[in-house]
């Protein structure tokens, strides 16, 4: 599509549309949710206990113990098979930082 200010409505119409679409189709499977007869919505406690975000500086770290060396050995164990050597991601299992 052309930036011409002549296609800028007919842009907005379409982009107007497609966010109905879409928050219509949001509502609708929030009201369905229960029609498969699994799963639950989420509580606020269970998703804080997930919503982590950690810094550079590692500030967002929950409270912990150990050292840089002892994590290093913690993830080759646990963590390498799915998530890499480098946290890229392996197969389906997905990137832990980066885009």
């Amino acid at each position: 599509m052309s930036s011409s200010p002549r296609h800028w409505p007919l842009a907005c119409a379409v982009a107007t549309a497609c966010l109905q679409a879409i928050a219509l189709d949001c509502r609708a499977a929030e009201q369905n949710a229960h029609r498969f007869g699994y799963g639950a919505v989420p509580t606020e406690q269970q998703i804080a206990g997930w919503s982590i975000a950690v810094r550079p500086d590692g500030q967002g770290l929950p409270q912990g113990h150990g050292s840089v060396d002892e994590g290093a050995n913690v993830y080759a164990e646990q963590c390498t098979a799915c998530h890499g050597t480098f946290g890229e991601g392996e197969d389906r299992f997905p990137k832990l930082a980066g885009e």
